[in-house]
């Protein structure tokens, strides 16, 4: 606590000053020139995907931004890879070890290999 607010009191030293809320700040608009520091015009920043776009692809309110192509990307990659892939290939590494691990009880039991719990060095 005593970090936070000494770091909030170097960003905002009077603690009588009213903070401004978000809404506050999009009414009155913005304070300082939108083109200062921009001599040659600043570049128009346009969303990749279309509102339309968006709500056809059930795309939540928060993630309705300018990566929101990102966001549909990430959903496709998790519908392909997640479950179909991973899910297939992590089933299928249990199953080998599992085999693996059932094979070498087996060959141990017979002596064809060493019991690698034991401290029985006649195999090595």
């Amino acid at each position: 606590m005593g970090i936070a607010k000494s770091k909030f009191n170097e960003y905002w030293p009077d603690v009588n000053e009213n903070i401004p809320s978000r809404l506050e700040i999009d009414i009155k608009g913005p304070t300082f020139d939108p083109m200062l520091g921009f001599p040659n015009g600043r570049k128009e920043r346009v969303a990749p995907l279309t509102h339309e776009v968006m709500v056809d692809a059930n795309i939540p309110l928060k993630y309705r931004d300018y990566c929101s192509d990102k966001y549909l990307d990430w959903l496709q990659c998790m519908r392909e890879e997640s479950f179909g892939r991973n899910t297939v290939i992590r089933w299928k590494e249990y199953e080998r070890e599992k085999r693996l691990r059932e094979r070498r009880k087996r060959r141990i039991e017979k002596g064809l290999e060493p019991d690698p719990d034991s401290t029985n060095t006649e195999f090595m």
